[in-house]
């Protein structure tokens, strides 16, 4: 499809998503002026059972009718066409230049009390307007909330799975939609509401003020209530609010966003909080057609496999090893007594600091694109970093590492799947558990793109190890850094 003209206008410049049911392309259209960019989505239906395609139509179709009924919204993408041609539908809207919120709410970078409250105003004030034409969003989640870079405003994309109030409460055979973590129980159960909508931005929330992942936000398993007081100090007001917000049930909860809005907007804020933290920047990647990177972890590697940073400083072809005892961040690494020691790759432009007490490996491997591996013996724990060339985007790779998952580990098993933020940028993690001889592992993919190379982060241990390992891990993925020059 890229390269081609559709409808004799819009020509197709490179994919920027592929979803269950569409392929999203960034297009130009041509017979305007300026040739100024548009998004083209296609009817690209994963699954071709009848009943499910039917269903994916009956989707497709709705997000048309949907964007054409909202549109008129300076904050939702502007339906400009609704097109069939050799028997292919295709969605044309507006291209909303700007960056996903997942760049404002990083993994472990708690934002403060007023600019979070300040985001949650600017989403509902939109939500608000949704709501009040009978459409449930039915999956809100950072990527698919932007930041105009235009005007810093915040617009709402995404509308494949909306939702009509329907006055039937025990509709037949409801279609399950929505992103796990964002996801309420009555819409799992198919019988979404538009207080599931002020669930998934209460989570939203809650995520920017814990710097945690919305699946790693505790929910408690008796009641249904989403635990998360105990890790950020706010104001009682504050609290009580979200905790109305993600109510378990759903007649608990704000009807919708209007009440939610009013009682945020009771909140005392600073005048002008920040907008971002971090500072956005417009993420572009090159998305066509993409390839396979292959697993690098199928066996743990063995502790003879090293090299200490001091023996090595300056060997290799574009890497240069910083020794010494550095300090990290805020924070020491929680092992060899936080001294760390710093790798450095000047050819993929990526530095990473480590455990000075933990194995190194700066061998590469061409065909798994590995260039650098960290081991912590006592624990049989590793950290692979590849680098490859890779002409997908973000998606395609998830999908790839998916597949290669699946293809290559002995009992393979993914737990979890999200969007997270990798080195300041948006990114992928999946995790697993699989078999390495007799033995059960665990590992943590991060993915993430930097113009055409693709780069992958993977964590892996025995799974009795995993957890004793993962907060040295998460601290040196808080120390990556990736040079987008």
């Amino acid at each position: 499809m890229v390269g081609k003209v559709i409808t004799g206008r819009y020509y197709v410049v490179k994919i920027i998503g592929q979803g269950g049911f569409g392929t999203t392309y960034l297009a130009e259209d041509t017979q305007r002026p300026g040739n100024p960019q548009c998004v083209v989505k296609q009817f690209t239906p994963a699954n071709k059972q009848p009943q499910l395609l039917k269903k994916a139509a009956e989707l497709f179709q709705r997000e048309a009718e949907t964007l054409g009924k909202l549109g008129n919204h300076s904050q939702i993408p502007t339906l400009l066409a609704h097109l069939e041609e050799d028997q292919e539908f295709f969605i044309v809207q507006e291209f909303i230049e700007g960056h996903d919120i997942t760049e404002e709410i990083p993994l472990d970078t708690p934002l403060i009390t007023d600019n979070v409250v300040k985001l949650l105003i600017e989403i509902l004030e939109v939500l608000e307007y949704i709501h009040n034409q009978g459409v449930i969003h039915r999956d809100l989640k950072p990527s698919n909330i932007r930041r105009r870079t235009e005007d810093k405003k915040i617009v709402i994309i995404d509308f494949g799975a909306v939702k009509e109030i329907q006055k039937s409460h025990n509709p037949k055979n409801p279609t399950i939609i929505g992103t796990n973590g964002y996801t309420p129980d009555e819409q799992r159960k198919g019988q979404p509401k538009l207080s599931s909508d002020i669930y998934a931005v209460g989570i939203i929330a809650i995520q920017a003020l814990t710097g945690k992942f919305a699946t790693d936000i505790e929910i408690d398993s008796n009641t249904g209530q989403v635990i998360w007081r105990n890790h950020v100090t706010v104001s009682d007001q504050l609290a009580d609010i979200l905790d109305k917000m993600v109510g378990f049930y759903y007649k608990d909860r704000y009807p919708s966003a209007k009440e939610a809005l009013a009682a945020l907007k009771q909140i005392p804020i600073s005048p002008t909080p920040s907008h971002h933290n971090p500072p956005p920047s417009h993420h572009t990647t090159s998305k066509t057609a993409g390839i396979t990177l292959p697993p690098s972890h199928n066996s743990l590697p063995h502790p003879n496999h090293k090299n200490k940073l001091v023996k090595v400083a300056g060997v290799g072809a574009g890497l240069i090893m910083v020794g010494g005892i550095i300090l990290f961040l805020t924070r020491p690494i929680p092992e060899c007594g936080g001294k760390v020691s710093k790798y450095e790759n000047t050819d993929h432009k990526l530095t990473i600091a480590y455990p000075q007490c933990w194995d190194s490996d700066y061998s590469t491997e061409p065909f798994t694109g590995k260039i650098a591996t960290f081991v912590q013996p006592d624990n049989k724990a590793n950290l692979i970093i590849t680098a490859k060339e890779f002409s997908g985007n973000l998606g395609n790779l998830e999908t790839f590492e998916e597949e290669d998952i699946d293809n290559h580990l002995k009992a393979g098993n993914i737990i979890k799947q999200d969007d997270t933020i990798v080195a300041n940028k948006p990114g992928k993690i999946i995790i697993v558990t699989a078999k390495n001889g007799n033995e059960k592992i665990k590992s943590m993919y991060l993915l993430r793109l930097r113009g055409s190379t693709a780069y992958r982060i993977i964590y892996t241990a025995p799974e009795s190890n995993y957890e004793r390992v993962l907060p040295t891990v998460k601290q040196m993925i808080k120390s990556l850094q990736i040079d987008e020059k």
